[in-house]
């Protein structure tokens, strides 16, 4: 009000228009400035599910009062020159709405002042159009946020005003000195704009160009018409700065939080599975909106981790959120138990204003070795097979083996024999935990200690987990599938030996040795007998706790490691030299030896057995031939002798006997018993059956092996019309030269043994 009377009384100084100008100017550099400082003005966190703030809302207030000066331009013809003054003063009151607060309806009081001076007049009253108006009027302002310190809209309203013209006449009265007031009663209406500045919160002051009309309701319509108005206000808005500390918003009530302790091990597992709960409640009369819960952990966490996202919360409604937390590998470096102190951060909208607001929370971190054994496939987090300590040693324990495995028994199961006797030679044995294991499984709450495999290493004792996940460790390392089997008390490790479920005589006749799972025969292995007992035992000690449960079997479990570790991740591990020894290659190879021939004398006593039991031909020819597929060629040829003996004109037998010379490169004698054969399927005029076929492969195999060139072709040619495919791709049989011949065999070399289903063909072994 006091720069409105300031420009007031010196208003050839300073025009309207220039003020105006002037005001426009002050506006574009404020919103400027807002604009360049925008963080600092408004609130450093704004609710992540809202993409943009509405700085309408943001900044409601309940109501305003102003005061309001105007220089009023009155388009009243020849008269309008001659008011010397024409002001304007208004007291204001503005209501937002509070679902809109850009609507602002309003009520306006005010009177305006025309002061007339008209030395000319003929009848001597100079001033007798002088007129004061007492007026009100209601409205509605649009009001819009540019930025935080400006903004701009539009009035509009309607009223009515009372008007006085005190020395309108002086002839009526009779007395010069004495004038007649008289009045006239007129509708108002005015739309015009709006430029604010707001230098806080509660203060506004504005500049508002404006146009008036005046209509007269009495005979006096001398003044119906235009004004145009420039206008000044200052206003005071009700209410908190929601910029304020004051003004902070806590629509939530946090319930006490439910956090467990924390298990390192357990790292990849809280991404997908709550450490705990926390409950949070809208204490206002109101909905919260956009409700985003995270929780954060400084030191062991590079980012909040995203536990809920709420679309909506209703007045008192509380809900509780599950904790998830995404720890990064910081978590690994922690010994024993750390006390630690995380953030429950909730972020919301509460009436479109963001709010932030944290609850404190205090648990246990216990370091990598600790474990609980609620759930048994936890273990799974121990078993580190990217760890290159580890790896290296499994690598090495193969290449010392490789030269005394045998190709027709399963790789895995060779391989997992190697590493049993090779960590037997490293000195690693079974010692019980101070906390034994039975006692910790019984009571799934109590802490128990799973060393990992590089530890183990380390050590050279471990209780039956740490040795559990040490082997199963070692054989992921150089491909083979693992797994763990639990029953009441104790954990051991069971492995893929990758053969058929049809083919379980091949590592053990005795079905019940194997586990078929998902099309593949597994094993499982008692890990603490290392160091004291050989790998059948081991294997057999396996299955033997495994059947201890047949009458109860919900008390026993069997897991698979890849299975378990889209829970339970492997630990992370930085790579490490663990200065291991290997210890002897030729103890290792000596036992892997020794633990192979028991093996396979076992398997091969299994089939001897059966076939004394029986005395049947066909158990001794079986007999036979597993004998000589593991190198038992001794027993091998007495079975097929006893099951010729049993039957002279017996095929089988027979063309296995042929076989079984062959691979000694006995090759007169081969050729002996293929003849014998050859004449005893023509004779059951079998000549165009695929074992015939085979049969003169492998006579001309044979012939070839001794140098006889002509007789290899003379059979290779009747090869060809029986068989054209098998006599091309063996073509060198019908050369008469050994060029690109290997010293064993034709391209393919070696046999097939005849058990009734097939006969003989090349193949090598």
């Amino acid at each position: 009000m006091l720069f409105g009377i300031a420009l007031e009384g010196d208003i050839n100084r300073l025009t309207a228009s220039r003020c105006l100008l002037f005001f426009i100017l002050c506006s574009v550099v404020a919103g400027t400035g807002w604009a360049q400082n925008q963080a600092t003005t408004l609130p450093a966190t704004k609710p992540l599910l809202t993409p943009t703030l509405d700085l309408n809302k943001y900044y409601q207030f309940p109501f305003s009062v102003s005061v309001e000066f105007q220089l009023l331009n009155p388009f009243w013809g020849d008269l309008s020159p001659l008011f010397t003054s024409k002001t304007d003063f208004a007291a204001i009151f503005h209501y937002p709405l509070p679902s809109n607060p850009s609507i602002e309806p309003f009520a306006r009081v005010g009177f305006m002042s025309f002061s007339y001076n008209d030395p000319n007049d003929p009848s001597g009253n100079t001033s007798k159009w002088t007129q004061t108006h007492i007026y009100g009027l209601l409205g509605a302002s649009y009001l819009s946020r540019a930025a935080k310190t400006f903004e701009f809209g539009a009035d509009v309203g309607l009223g009515v005003s009372e008007a006085f013209y005190p020395h309108l006449d002086n002839i009526t009265s009779g007395n010069p000195t004495q004038f007649v007031t008289r009045s006239s009663t007129n509708l108002m209406a005015s739309i015009g704009a709006r430029l604010g500045l707001d230098p806080s919160y509660n203060m506004s002051i504005a500049v508002l160009p404006n146009l008036t009309y005046m209509y007269s309701l009495s005979p006096l319509t001398l003044f119906n018409g235009f004004m145009f108005n420039i206008g000044f206000s200052a206003s005071y808005r009700f209410g908190v700065d929601p910029d304020s500390p004051q003004a902070v918003i806590r629509s939530i009530q946090f319930g006490k939080a439910d956090v467990t302790p924390v298990f390192a091990a357990m790292q990849s597992y809280y991404v997908n599975h709550p450490i705990g709960t926390i409950t949070i409640t809208n204490t206002e009369t109101f909905p919260i909106q956009n409700i985003d819960v995270t929780f954060f952990q400084k030191g062991f966490m590079d980012n909040p981790t995203e536990s809920d996202q709420i679309k909506e919360l209703g007045p008192g409604e509380s809900k509780t959120v599950s904790l998830l937390a995404a720890f990064n590998d910081k978590i690994f470096t922690t010994q024993g138990d750390t006390p630690l102190n995380g953030i429950i951060d909730v972020k919301y909208t509460s009436k479109d204003r963001p709010a932030d607001q944290s609850q404190p929370v205090t648990y246990t971190l216990h370091d990598r070795s600790f474990i609980t054994w609620n759930d048994d496939r936890k273990v799974a987090a121990y078993i580190t097979p990217k760890d290159g300590s580890v790896r290296n040693y499994a690598s090495h324990v193969r290449q010392v083996i490789k030269n005394d495995t045998i190709g027709s028994l399963s790789e895995p199961l060779q391989d997992a024999m190697g590493v049993f006797y090779a960590l037997k030679e490293l000195g690693v044995l079974y010692q019980k935990a101070p906390v034994p294991f039975e006692t910790a499984q019984a009571h799934p709450t109590m802490l128990d200690n799973v060393n990992l495999p590089r530890e183990t290493l380390t050590r050279l004792t471990g209780d039956c987990s740490d040795l559990t996940v040490l082997y199963d460790t070692m054989l992921e390392t150089i491909g083979i599938r693992t797994g763990f089997i639990t029953v009441p008390g104790h954990i051991y490790a069971l492995f893929d030996t990758g053969v058929a479920p049809q083919d379980y005589r091949a590592i053990n006749p005795d079905q019940q040795m194997t586990f078929s799972i998902d099309g593949t025969l597994w094993i499982p292995v008692e890990i603490t007998l290392i160091g004291t007992s050989d790998f059948l035992a081991a294997w057999r000690q396996g299955v033997a706790e495994w059947h201890e449960w047949d009458n109860n079997p919900t008390q026993r479990h069997m897991y698979q490691t890849s299975a378990a570790q889209q829970v339970y991740h492997p630990v992370a591990l930085q790579a490490q030299d663990l200065g291991l020894q290997y210890g002897s290659d030729k103890v290792v190879q000596h036992d892997f030896q020794q633990g192979l021939d028991n093996l396979i004398g076992a398997i091969v006593q299994s089939y001897a057995d059966e076939a004394q039991k029986s005395g049947r031909k066909a158990d001794y020819n079986a007999l036979g031939i597993i004998a000589a597929k593991y190198g038992k060629y001794a027993i091998s040829e007495r079975a097929f002798n006893t099951a010729l003996a049993l039957d002279r004109n017996y095929l089988n037998p027979i063309i296995n006997l042929g076989n079984l010379y062959y691979l000694q490169k006995q090759y007169q004698g081969a050729l002996r018993f293929y003849s014998r054969a050859e004449i005893a399927l023509s004779q059951e005029g079998r000549t165009q059956s695929p074992e015939y076929a085979a049969i003169i492969l492998n006579i001309s195999e044979s012939y070839y092996q001794i140098a006889n060139y002509d007789r290899a072709k003379e059979f290779w040619l009747k090869l060809q019309k029986l068989d054209p495919n098998m006599a091309q791709a063996n073509s060198q049989l019908g050369q008469k030269s050994g060029q690109g011949r290997d010293a064993t065999g034709s391209g393919q070399g070696g046999v097939l043994y005849s058990n009734g289903t097939s006969t003989a063909a090349s193949g090598s072994q």
